[in-house]
């Protein structure tokens, strides 16, 4: 079985985590990051040395070794993101929310279907305690 190369867009705390976490699993090779920030890129380069490092999303997405990205960016820019990578043809895991707007969402959700590319939302207190009574 080959191995799902993925890439982390936004090197903040939450992107740092996806990238230890997948130093450790056998089917996932983390293949490059991506921010804005020069210290943050300045980090991941000393970190993550085997990593190539973007300064902006759209060189990353061009990047054809490159399988699925992670988003993890400040939220006004996830739709944005996220549609760019799935017509790009890769597959996305998005943090939330999706968007601030239903209308950017619900168009997100039409070009994850149309791309036929995996697509997936991270909820990531949907098994706090509090979420799970308030679900009830």
């Amino acid at each position: 079985m080959s191995k799902l190369k993925i890439a982390v867009i936004g090197c903040g705390r939450f992107a740092r985590s996806f990238v230890e976490l997948f130093k450790c699993h056998p089917y996932v090779e983390k293949v490059a990051v991506c921010d804005l920030i020069p210290e943050k890129r300045e980090y991941c380069q000393k970190t993550f040395p085997q990593v190539k490092v973007y300064s902006e999303y759209h060189a990353l997405l061009q990047d054809e070794t490159i399988d699925a990205v992670i988003i993890a960016v400040p939220h006004p820019l996830h739709s944005e993101i996220a549609s760019a990578a799935l017509k790009a043809g890769k597959h996305v895991l998005l943090e939330k929310p999706v968007d601030i707007a239903v209308s950017k969402a619900k168009q997100l959700n039409k070009i994850a279907e149309e791309s036929g590319k995996v697509f997936g939302i991270m909820f990531n207190q949907r098994t706090n305690d509090l979420f799970q009574r308030a679900r009830e």
